[in-house]
């Protein structure tokens, strides 16, 4: 799903900068996922980090 899906640029609730990724998965749930960017300070290839993942009709 994050292959093929838009991300929309958010911040965390501690202020961290983050993607949000809304989209159906390969049962066709719609799902939120929020993915931090980690930066490596030794120059290694940044990475996402996955930190949330819910369903969409969780959501109150």
């Amino acid at each position: 799903m994050l292959a093929t899906t838009n991300p929309t640029p958010v911040t965390t609730s501690s202020g961290a900068s983050a993607w949000l990724y809304v989209g159906p998965d390969e049962r066709d749930r719609e799902l939120e996922i929020i993915a931090l960017e980690i930066r490596p300070t030794d120059a290694a290839q940044p990475y996402l980090l996955v930190i949330h993942v819910m369903p969409t009709q969780l959501r109150g």
